[in-house]
């Protein structure tokens, strides 16, 4: 809830001095108003890795790393974050968002692989993705995305809120013999061990557990080579930058240390995770200095 706090009013001090739940959801309050529902979309865990042993295994792994250096067509990359989503049955949806606004890189070559830690049946809630949606370039540039999912467009016509509508291909197959698949698609049923994968710009949303809390594990991966945004600082600090600063806690012990632009940085953070020969050496299953949080994305 502190980060919310700082979300939304764009201020560290305010969100440190909540000393509870209750007090956070006050700050709130005020600032919306009495009317606005402050229901949750989920609870996220930042960067488990730095923490929990097996985590740091898994997103170190070949099996991750190389498979998506595979995916992005690139030689390196490092690992960004990872988190650990907990979506309660009570929770509200998670907005339509893309991951890349929320990260402090300047790239296209982002990818995420999201891990359900528990089966799920066709009724549960997991990832719904507007298929092709990272390479739909017309809507951001003719359209202006909301600062974050409170935010009202400036034009109340916005095809950002008439995405299911946009993407929805569905119709009579171009050979005429049958459907075209639609665009808005899930991967349900979904069995432990199971995975699915998509690129930073995607966008994508979740409709609400109804029958069971549901846990994922999220491992997001960027070209090695991706420089840090010139506004990364402003974001992690404040509401001000381009970027949607959501995540602003991932990545905020760390941005201030890396020149802007420069590319092919080092840091503990971010390790480069493929290919071996260029791995930073894991310090994984150590406890590190950055703080963890449990906050809430978008709503």
């Amino acid at each position: 809830w502190r980060q919310k706090v700082e979300v939304v009013l764009g201020s560290k001090e305010l969100a440190d001095a909540c000393g509870s739940v209750t007090a956070c959801q006050e700050k709130l309050q005020r600032h919306f108003g009495k009317d606005h529902d402050l229901t949750l979309p989920f609870l996220q865990y930042f960067n488990n890795w730095q923490h929990i042993k097996p985590v740091a295994d898994l997103v170190h792994s070949e099996t991750l790393a190389r498979t998506a250096a595979q995916l992005l067509g690139i030689p390196s990359v490092r690992l960004y974050q990872d988190s650990l989503f907990w979506k309660r049955v009570g929770d509200g949806p998670t907005p339509w968002h893309a991951d890349a606004r929320m990260a402090p890189f300047d790239t296209s070559l982002m990818i995420t692989f999201w891990i359900p830690l528990q089966a799920l049946n066709t009724y549960d809630s997991a990832l719904i993705f507007c298929s092709k949606s990272h390479s739909d370039f017309a809507l951001p540039f003719w359209n202006q995305a909301p600062k974050d999912d409170c935010d009202a467009s400036p034009e109340e016509d916005s095809e950002w809120f008439r995405l299911e509508e946009r993407y929805d291909t569905s119709g009579p197959g171009d050979d005429g013999s049958g459907f075209s698949s639609p665009s808005l698609v899930d991967y349900l049923p979904m069995c432990v061990g199971d995975v699915t994968v998509h690129s930073g710009w995607t966008l994508h949303s979740a409709d609400p557990a109804v029958e069971q809390d549901r846990a994922a594990l999220a491992a997001t991966y960027v070209d090695s080579r991706a420089p840090i945004r010139s506004d990364a600082v402003l974001s992690a600090n404040t509401n001000e930058g381009r970027g949607d600063n959501e995540d602003a806690w991932s990545y905020q012990s760390w941005v201030h240390e890396v020149p802007p632009r420069k590319r092919n940085f080092r840091h503990k953070h971010v390790p480069v995770v493929w290919p071996p020969s260029k791995a930073t050496k894991s310090t994984s299953g150590q406890k590190k200095s950055g703080r963890q949080s449990s906050k809430p994305k978008g709503s």
